[in-house]
């Protein structure tokens, strides 16, 4: 892991960083998605990236802080089966997963 300030230039491609960092650490990784402002007009400089892994149930979910070549990450790991319930619910309640 990079735990060095990144240049603007190392910080402009969030999701081949993102990319990068679930190569890196989940090789069993069934998925992962990139969320957040870092997508949209609203990202500042102070904008991290927000990263799902889906993982196989044999794995625990949790959540994990990190920097990553430069970038500020907040990993939320979990199986497809955590992540289909979290989804159904907030579905329910009109919101967006």
């Amino acid at each position: 892991m990079d735990e060095t300030p990144a240049s603007a230039d190392q910080r402009t491609q969030p999701v081949e960083t993102a990319r990068e960092l679930v190569a890196e650490r989940f090789a069993e990784a069934r998925a992962a998605f990139v969320a957040g402002s870092v997508l949209t007009a609203q990202r500042t400089p102070t904008s991290d990236l927000d990263v799902l892994v889906l993982v196989g149930a044999e794995h625990p979910s949790y959540r994990e802080s990190l920097r990553y070549a430069g970038w500020p990450v907040e990993l939320f790991v979990q199986s497809e089966e955590v992540w289909r319930r979290f989804a159904d619910a907030e579905e329910a309640r009109r919101r967006s997963p």
